[in-house]
């Protein structure tokens, strides 16, 4: 079959002839139908059909070559290529991928569900692996997605050309625990952990809602455990260096000298077990929890969790690092966002994506 021919037109080609609209746009749905029964094509769209000898573009009758019109779409868009890297990867598994049209993505493609028949929209942003990520950003891109009755898909371009997809979600992770009320115990407090040696009580915690780890016939209690409970009213803590019960404050203070974050993370621990998650720590993940929607006793952690705030800076090589360590290990990796001044997190989930 022939190629399609195109008049190159500053940042786009024109097709004009009726079979090769016809060919491309129907058939294949690449290009914009243009009044005067034309059909405009994107230096993306035209990059791709013609590295695949589907067109043949011209220039002032001079037919222009894939090098010359790759420099020619670099020049007006330094992150073409990424587009265009990302755009053929899909086009070549067979998905109808197109331009979004909108400035908040790259690129989108429908997919039919299979039980409702629906149509669903997958909006693409591509981004280099030596871009920033803003976490923050990325729940306002999946918020305008859902409000667009989609989904936000991502294609993270590497140094080396390839390509790594990931879908993203904002979520409210449940489970069906229910929080308990304790008679008040007083543990004692250390540098790194609290320690319970109430047998009784610790028989409780432990066995009912997971908290801290037996020791002889105690518990060691990380110090967000026992921040909750002091606040809860169901825990007094001792200083043994001048054997001083310790205020709900002092007892805080003492801990923000060595967590800095601490805040951060009360506010993702709260929350979690308000909406009846069993919460431990997630130091063995690289997170700062993780956490059960059942028994710990019967189940695995379904989720592992980290807190952020506006100041959270990082990279995609160690977003690609966590996401691929959560699917090893089959957990759900959540990130728990908290704007300035609010108290209930956000959590935006990130899992490998194969198109």
């Amino acid at each position: 079959m022939k190629p399609a021919v195109g008049t190159l037109i500053s940042s786009h080609v024109l097709v004009s002839l009726p079979k090769d609209i016809g060919r491309l746009y129907q058939k294949s749905q690449f290009g914009q139908p243009m009044s005067g029964n034309e059909l405009r094509l994107n230096l993306i769209e035209s990059a791709f059909l013609l590295e695949e000898n589907k067109l043949i573009i011209y220039k002032d009758t001079k037919k222009i070559d894939f090098a010359t019109l790759f420099a020619l779409a670099i020049k007006q868009d330094e992150s073409f290529e990424n587009k265009y890297l990302v755009f053929r990867e899909m086009r070549k598994r067979g998905i109808q991928t197109r331009d979004a049209h909108q400035d908040d993505f790259t690129f989108v493609c429908y997919r039919k569900d299979n039980e409702s028949s629906e149509v669903i929209s997958f909006f693409i942003c591509v981004y280099s692996e030596r871009q920033k990520p803003s976490l923050f950003q990325l729940r306002k891109l999946i918020q305008v997605a859902e409000q667009n009755h989609g989904f936000l898909w991502l294609g993270i371009v590497d140094e080396e050309g390839d390509v790594t997809y990931y879908e993203t979600s904002i979520v409210t992770p449940k489970g069906e625990n229910k929080n308990k009320k304790y008679k008040p115990s007083i543990g004692v407090f250390l540098s790194n952990r609290v320690l319970l040696f109430q047998e009784d009580t610790s028989t409780l915690l432990h066995r009912n809602e997971f908290y801290g780890r037996p020791f002889a016939n105690g518990l060691q209690l990380s110090h967000v455990e026992a921040l909750y409970l002091m606040k809860n009213d169901m825990l007094t803590c001792i200083n043994l260096k001048d054997n001083q019960m310790l205020s709900k404050d002092e007892f805080k203070n003492r801990i923000l000298q060595t967590q800095s974050d601490l805040d951060l993370r009360y506010k993702v621990y709260t929350d979690l077990k308000h909406n009846g998650l069993i919460v431990k720590t997630g130091f063995k993940f690289g997170t700062h929890f993780r956490a059960y929607m059942k028994e710990p006793f019967h189940s695995h952690a379904e989720f592992i969790i980290h807190a952020i705030d506006a100041s959270y800076e990082t990279q995609w090589s160690e977003i690609s690092r966590a996401v691929r360590l959560a699917h090893a290990v089959n957990k759900t990796l959540l990130f728990a966002l908290i704007d300035e001044n609010e108290n209930k997190p956000e959590y935006v989930s990130i899992g490998r994506l194969r198109p």
